[in-house]
C-alpha cells in the first residue's frame, strides 16, 4: 500500500475531521484550527491518493513534548503507518528542540504500546479510568529522545 506523510496544513482540516467517524476522540474541525494556530503544535497526517488515513499531533514546549493524538484508519492499519507517522513526527519536535516526550495511552491497547516502545517509551505512571467508552486506565509512557 503507498501513502505520503506531510504536514497538516489547513486545506487538510475537512478531511481529517472526517476520521471522527472511526474514532470518537478525533478533534472536530474547530478544534483541528485550532491546532494550527498554536505554535506549540506539530501535526503530521497520512494519505492514501485524496483519503486521510492517519493523524498524528504533538505539542512541544521547550525541551518537552506531548503526543496528544495518534490514530490510523482501521482500514489501513498494520501497514506501518503509524510509525511512519510517528517517526516523522518525533523528527519534527526534535527539531524543534524537544528531548523528551511524554504520552497516554489505553493499557488495553496493545498494538499502539507495542509501537511507542519500538519508540523507546517506558511506562513510568498509570492514570486510573482516564478513559470513557469504553471505560479504561491509562499508561503514562516516557521517552528520551
Amino acid at each position: 500500500m503507498e501513502f505520503i506523510i506531510k504536514p497538516f496544513k489547513s486545506e487538510d482540516v475537512e478531511k481529517v475531521a472526517e476520521l471522527k467517524e472511526f474514532f470518537e476522540e478525533m478533534w472536530d474541525e474547530a478544534a483541528l484550527l485550532s491546532e494550527l494556530s498554536n505554535a506549540a503544535s506539530i501535526a503530521v497526517l497520512a494519505k492514501n491518493g485524496q483519503q486521510v488515513i492517519g493523524f498524528c499531533a504533538f505539542s512541544a514546549v521547550k525541551e518537552e513534548a506531548n503526543l496528544n493524538m495518534i490514530l490510523v484508519h482501521p482500514k489501513y492499519r498494520k501497514n506501518g503507518v503509524g510509525e511512519i507517522m510517528l517517526k516523522e513526527a518525533v523528527k519534527k519536535i526534535k527539531e524543534k528542540g524537544a528531548t523528551e516526550a511524554y504520552l497516554e495511552v489505553r493499557v488495553s491497547n496493545e498494538a499502539a504500546i507495542n509501537l511507542y516502545q519500538k519508540f523507546r517509551f517506558e511506562q513510568v505512571g498509570l492514570r486510573k479510568n482516564f478513559y470513557k467508552n469504553p471505560e479504561d486506565d491509562a499508561l503514562i509512557m516516557h521517552c528520551y529522545l
